[in-house]
């Protein structure tokens, strides 16, 4: 687990060799907290890559970039790989040496002897890496399947930059600012949908894809895709067997590591199901966390404490105030890079701060739900079953009476998402401002031409599951979306804000192939949800914890922002410079809560991006010591600490 960053001119004649270490070094110390346990560089003629290590196997050594045998082939890789004894074995037999136990130490070899394609097929894993190849001239960066890690980009005219942060590029002298159509998408979704970020001139490797950069001329390529393929013929036995012998190998994979590894545990089944498989394996610390205000059947500490005691874990427990969120909130969005307005993210800047005082891993129950349909809105396809037999000139009718009805008729919300087509309503499970209230709160001028609705980024996942059910098409949205862009960047970001490396056991090919292949219809059947899994883990967890409904770290957002939040959220209202939104209607936004339940979400997504505003854009990122501009241009930059290589 660490932070990597890299760089290639567009022209190696044009010298760039002293100054290539100096946005090595810029871009290093933005990440420090990914890698507090080393640094390393390695720099040849127009191309340099760097590393910031956060120490987990192979403490004594592990220290990258790596290198071929040849010196040919260098690589930095952030990340775990579970099939690392696999893949030695294979490097070993095909005559490949190597010095020590880390896993990123296969991946110069494996490139060799497999190409970027077959490597990347071969990764069980979560990963973000690059590659250069001397003999090609060619760096190479890639993604895990799922998105598991972030991984940025930008190309100019001066040569290509990677690092697992945005703001680490925009630190080395990547020209950036706000972009305004990230937005507008940032507005509907509570993060920017990839492969864009909020700087305009940045973007995301998407997961399960690679970049190749020779010297300008780029090539992407998607080397996996993560599709549905429900089987009917399954039954509840079947998928209960398959989901726990999937669940248990995954856990003990995920377990290998030199140093002390717990688990969070919300009280749902998703964190429950870890820690009890982990206990067949070692004892285990487990974390959870509680919030003043919340009220006792939204607060989950009472029910992870009594799971950690039927499970036998050694249980730790930390209880967070609106106050806390105030003092840290500049911190926590500093840690993001690109805002995710996702109120749980600050939780988990807590809980892993908690969680790094007595372990340096931690296991989790991210992706659960996306894989075995945990989420209550799968269900609507079934509920609206019945629209759907409606002829399409009937159903245009009943639009624009429901249109005509007064806000809160019973029946309109009814009416309005049942004629309106799956692919328009369905946007993920975060859908915070609609398109006319976006209209309404962006500033003239901000566009400088119409946008498309936010709903035809997910457009291409709906054209691509046409034959898949209703619910399957959902999780498939989330899969690509919501999962990539919220819930996996809080995961990373508010982990490595302390240096915690946080897994993910059931974001793994092996519980992937089972998940896939199960259909909505049985996991959501008798309005049930994740029947799969509940019915896989039954056995190891008390009763309570398998049938009760899933929380997921509920924040008490609306308490908060009329309360303790209050002053901090108007500051930060009235001081910003940001010319984006208009400032009366982001006014009227401070007084949503106290009128309407719903309007905190769509204060508190606003609020995070001016946080963001606030810390990149009106305290702008920069060199230490130097202006991004004049680092481009030095040519005496302060000499590298990594190894320069001769010109090939």
């Amino acid at each position: 687990m660490c932070g990597i960053a890299g760089y290639m001119s567009v022209d190696p004649a044009e010298s760039r060799q002293r100054t290539i270490p100096a946005m090595l070094d810029a871009m290093q110390a933005t990440m420090i907290h990914r890698g507090p346990d080393g640094a390393g560089q390695k720099v040849g003629p127009g191309v340099g890559l760097a590393f910031r290590r956060l120490a987990i196997r192979d403490l004594e050594g592990g220290q990258q970039p790596m290198v071929s045998e040849d010196g040919q082939v260098w690589s930095v890789m952030n990340g775990e790989l579970y099939n690392y004894a696999e893949l030695k074995h294979r490097v070993v037999s095909a005559g490949h040496k190597l010095h020590g136990h880390c896993d990123a130490e296969v991946i110069p070899h494996l490139y060799e002897e497999l190409g970027l394609d077959g490597l990347l097929r071969e990764l069980r894993g979560m990963f973000a890496l690059a590659i250069y190849d001397g003999r090609a001239d060619t760096l190479h960066v890639a993604r895990d399947p799922f998105g598991i890690k972030p991984l940025y980009v930008a190309e100019t005219r001066e040569g290509f930059w990677f690092a697992s942060q945005a703001d680490a590029l925009v630190a080395a002298g990547v020209p950036a600012r706000v972009d305004p159509v990230s937005l507008w998408h940032y507005l509907t979704f509570q993060y920017v949908p990839g492969p864009a970020t909020l700087w305009q001139g940045i973007r995301q490797v998407e997961p399960g894809t690679s970049q190749s950069w020779r010297r300008g001329a780029r090539a992407e390529d998607r080397y996996t895709a993560l599709t549905f393929a429900p089987d009917d013929d399954w039954t509840r036995e079947r998928a209960a067997a398959a989901v726990r012998a999937a669940l248990e190998e995954s856990v003990a994979a995920h377990l290998v590591s030199d140093v002390p590894v717990g688990a969070y545990l919300s009280g749902g089944i998703d964190s429950s199901a870890v820690v009890a498989l982990m206990k067949k394996h070692q004892e285990v610390d487990s974390f959870s966390i509680g919030f003043a205000g919340a009220t006792p059947e939204r607060d989950e500490l009472p029910r992870a404490r009594r799971t950690a005691q039927a499970l036998g874990s050694r249980h730790h427990e930390l209880y967070v105030t609106a106050r806390d969120y105030a003092d840290r909130w500049e911190d926590i969005v500093r840690a993001q890079g690109d805002p995710v307005a996702d109120p749980s993210a600050p939780a988990l800047y807590f809980l892993a701060d908690e969680a790094r005082r007595h372990v340096k891993v931690v296991l989790s129950g991210e992706g659960a739900d996306e894989l075995f349909c945990g989420y209550a809105i799968y269900q609507e396809p079934l509920s609206l079953e019945a629209f759907d037999r409606i002829p399409p000139v009937v159903a245009r009718g009943l639009s624009a009476l429901a249109r005509r009805l007064p806000d809160g008729m019973r029946g309109k919300s009814l009416i309005q998402r049942g004629t309106t087509p799956l692919a328009q309503r369905f946007l993920g499970n975060a859908h915070i401002f609609r398109e006319a209230e976006k209209a309404g709160l962006l500033a003239d001028g901000a566009l400088e031409s119409p946008v498309p609705p936010s709903w035809s980024l997910t457009a291409a996942v709906y054209e691509e599951t046409l034959h898949l059910p209703g619910p399957t098409r959902m999780q498939a949205v989330d899969l690509h979306f919501w999962l990539a862009g919220d819930i996996l960047q809080k995961a990373d970001k508010m982990s490595m804000a302390h240096s915690l490396e946080q897994r993910v056991p059931y974001l793994d090919p092996v519980v992937w192939d089972v998940a896939r292949h199960i259909p909505a219809s049985l996991e959501l059947a008798g309005g049930a949800f994740k029947r799969a899994l509940r019915d896989g883990v039954a056995d190891l967890l008390p009763d309570e914890i398998t049938h009760q409904p899933k929380l997921g770290f509920p924040v008490p957002l609306r308490q908060w922002l009329t309360g303790d939040l209050r002053p901090l959220a108007e500051d930060l209202v009235a001081s910003s410079t940001d010319t984006l939104l208009r400032r009366d209607r982001v006014r009227s936004l401070l007084d949503g809560p106290r009128r309407f339940p719903t309007e905190d979400r769509k204060l508190w997504t606003v609020l995070t991006y001016l946080m963001w505003h606030r810390v990149f854009v009106e305290r702008a990122v920069r060199l230490p010591a130097a202006s991004a501009a004049t680092v481009l241009r030095s040519t005496s930059a302060p000499t590298s600490s990594g190894e320069s290589l001769p010109a090939q």
